[in-house]
């Protein structure tokens, strides 16, 4: 991606807000947004521990299960079960997410204790010792689920629990969510993967909401690790892209900012740019700035595209 910069900062820029061009400095900002505006939780994942008081460890906690935010319960297993603790957000221009916002925290004279907070949030979700935590124990959802051959649709239902296990075979963190749901015959639980999220559940709130609106569902894509996908809008050889902070354009390989959300989450465009992968993000602005907290940033996040 060239567009004039030196080592991923702009050269001769005019500040962060009256420059365009995606350099190291927006890509922190976008990520010190994220980090500091997304719910997280921490885990002991990770741990190790002992089957009897005393002996040497043998057990190593790798997994996370939630009922109520004050109490949570840990699970464990063989102390040789591999743990992932890769990196979550890719790098750019050859720097770390670390080293990104590092550099955006001394540009905007954050101290040394702010800067610490953030990039201790970064080591932490990369060992998943925080996740990302964007539904709760206790919130009200519709879902869709089958039982018995049956497919039962937008039944009210509300979180029982949060349950994130270490796959042993890939040794990534997987999240199911349990939910309670009321029958004649008395309360049931059902579980759904949080990737299931919008197409078998979605939060009452936003069920609400989306009655007398028009979006479109494929907007929205979350990982086990709670995390949406940066959204970015394709057609043809051009695409817009959106996250927590921005709203880029990218033509041929050169990408710029066009846009970003203001102190009112109110969507801020250029004028006079005409583009239906931008109509299509702006059609849908409502939905996504619903969601826009955990809107990882573009260009460090696998992003979900759409095609039109």
């Amino acid at each position: 991606m060239d567009i004039g910069l030196t080592s991923g900062t702009c050269s001769n820029c005019k500040g962060l807000d009256a420059c365009n061009k995606v350099c190291i400095l927006h890509a922190g900002r976008a990520l010190v947004n994220f980090i500091t505006k997304a719910d997280m939780i921490e885990t002991r994942i990770g741990e190790y521990s002992s089957r009897k008081k005393g002996d040497k460890p043998d057990l190593v906690v790798y997994g996370h299960q939630l009922y109520d935010l004050k109490s949570p319960s840990w699970l464990l297993t063989d102390i040789n079960t591999s743990l992932d603790a890769s990196d979550k957000f890719r790098r750019l221009y050859d720097k770390t997410a670390f080293q990104i916002v590092s550099a955006y925290c001394k540009y905007v004279n954050m101290s040394s204790e702010e800067t610490k907070e953030i990039t201790d949030k970064i080591k932490k979700l990369n060992s998943n010792k925080l996740i990302i935590l964007p539904f709760k124990p206790r919130t009200q959802c519709s879902i869709d689920y089958t039982v018995d051959g049956v497919t039962e649709k937008k039944k009210d239902a509300e979180i029982a629990y949060l349950k994130w296990v270490t796959n042993k075979e890939n040794h990534k963190i997987e999240c199911t969510i349990g939910f309670s749901v009321a029958s004649a015959t008395g309360n049931s639980t059902v579980k759904l993967p949080i990737t299931d999220y919008i197409s078998k559940f979605r939060l009452s709130q936003m069920e609400m909401q989306a009655k007398n609106n028009k979006y479109d569902k494929k907007m929205i894509s979350i990982n086990d690790y709670g995390i949406i996908k940066p959204i970015v809008v394709k057609q043809g050889n051009a695409s817009v892209a959106i996250d927590s902070t921005y709203v880029y354009c990218s033509v041929g390989g050169e990408t710029s900012i066009i846009g970003y959300w203001d102190e009112y989450d109110k969507l801020v465009l250029k004028p006079n740019i005409k583009s239906a992968a931008l109509d299509k993000i702006k059609d849908n602005a409502d939905y996504i700035k619903n969601h826009k907290r955990y809107i990882a940033p573009y260009l460090l996040y696998e992003p979900n595209i759409v095609e039109i």
